[in-house]
């Protein structure tokens, strides 16, 4: 880990946040309500994504890592075995890397296009609107699932340390996304926006990370496909870590962001738009405090690989130091921007949920802080302990839901905060001190 990819990453993610705050600017004033709620819903259901790419990305990353800090040891340097093993184990993952990521690329197409479009048309037919929405949802659909496509080289780049180049490419290619998506929402595009922008941000990201990888002094795939015990199998290497971080994902989707198209089912487009807003300004700002933390993922993929556990220590505490206090002096900022539009009567303070959701979301979000940087470390073993965990706190999200049917928002978040401060926190901490990494 070194400051220039902790530069990359905060200014990248910060760019997102200001992007976002653009966005939320300008959504008010050139959607209906009802078109911001579809607005949210479509990112909603297109943050299934992340169910389909992460558990895969993660573990081709972190095997990636491993491997790599192998052939890059200088203290002491490989032997001529340990490095043809590496390499061979390299080459086997780029092979399997972009069988796997064009399989979720269809399955992304078949299973969220078509559960996607039934929700909604469902729903919009339930509250009697009529709208034209299909053409643009098929089109973002359509662009994920290139993305998904495109993304088999993320994490190789990223387990090679190119973590700031990537950076560099999210960047330029959401600038380029966002100025897209704002011009088609002021000229009256409504909806289409997000499809056309997110159509164009994955153009420009394949251009770029295509380039990037092809400079790589990579195995030759070839040459790995008749190996014996040292190449990697994916049933017996890569699924057990695989399987579980995809369904800790999955899970992770229900606790982050099925909300949204939840509150659309049972309390309507307006107040989903509320939620919406704030759950996206939150997200983008979570993605700003966990730029440290994800910058130290290969680092201590690297010290586990070398055994350095004292080293690991000492990088987790001041990680998640640094992470926490981050993550409590940027929501106190945000506390007060949304207490003073309240206060103020600001037209943009009718299209968020009251204070007090806010104050939910800000627990839920300090409680991630920990939670994630917790989760970076333990991943960078190669496994994941943390689908429990996941899988608990899910459950109590979707308890809450079916409990408070109906009920008013801030009833909702409060009872999400409570299964964050009684549940996730307690559980990451006894995970985290059976996995022994910091004794």
């Amino acid at each position: 880990m070194n400051l220039r990819d902790i530069k990359a990453l905060v200014f990248q993610r910060s760019w997102l946040t200001l992007s976002g705050a653009a966005t939320v600017f300008i959504v008010p004033h050139t959607l209906s309500s009802i078109e911001q709620g579809l607005f949210f819903t479509f990112l909603s259901l297109a943050a299934i994504q992340s169910i389909f790419e992460a558990g895969i990305t993660s573990a081709f990353f972190n095997y990636v890592a491993h491997e790599r800090a192998i052939l890059t040891n200088t203290s002491p340097p490989p032997t001529v075995i340990e490095r043809c093993r590496s390499e061979v184990r390299i080459g086997s993952l780029l092979k399997m890397a972009r069988q796997w990521f064009i399989l979720l690329a269809i399955a992304f197409a078949i299973l969220v296009g078509g559960f996607g479009y039934f929700f909604i048309d469902n729903t919009l037919q339930r509250e009697q609107l009529i709208l034209a929405w299909e053409a643009p949802f098929f089109i973002l659909i359509a662009s994920i699932s290139l993305s998904l496509h495109n993304l088999s080289k993320i994490p190789v780049l990223e387990g090679y340390g190119l973590i700031s180049n990537v950076a560099r490419f999210r960047l330029r290619s959401s600038v380029f996304s966002s100025v897209v998506m704002w011009a088609i929402m002021v000229s009256g595009g409504g909806v289409w926006a997000l499809g056309i922008g997110h159509a164009a941000q994955t153009v420009s990201m394949a251009w770029q990370i295509t380039k990037a990888y092809n400079k790589l002094d990579l195995p030759i795939v070839s040459n790995f496909d008749d190996v014996g015990s040292d190449r990697l199998r994916w049933k017996k290497d890569i699924f057990p870590l695989q399987s579980r971080l995809a369904a800790s994902y999955f899970l992770g989707y229900f606790i982050a962001q099925a909300v949204v198209p939840y509150v659309l089912h049972t309390q309507g487009a307006v107040v989903a738009g509320q939620i919406g807003l704030l759950l996206s300004v939150f997200s983008a700002l979570a993605s700003i405090i966990a730029s440290y933390m994800y910058a130290a993922g290969p680092r201590y993929a690297t010290l586990i690989a070398r055994n350095d556990f004292k080293s690991l220590g000492a990088l987790y505490q001041k990680v998640t130091f640094v992470t926490i206090a981050a993550a409590c002096f940027v929501y106190f900022l945000l506390f007060c921007a949304v207490a003073l539009a309240k206060y103020f009567n600001l037209s943009v303070s009718y299209r968020i949920p009251d204070t007090s959701v806010t104050i939910c979301f800000i627990l839920i979000g300090l409680v991630n802080a920990y939670v994630g940087s917790a989760a970076t470390l333990l991943r960078a073993q190669k496994k994941e302990p943390m689908l429990p965990v996941s899988a608990i706190v899910a459950f109590g999200y979707v308890a809450a839901m079916c409990m408070l049917h109906g009920s008013a928002g801030k009833y909702l978040f409060m009872v999400f905060a409570l299964v964050q401060l009684l549940l996730a926190l307690p559980l990451t901490m006894a995970v985290l001190k059976k996995s022994k990494l910091l004794d």
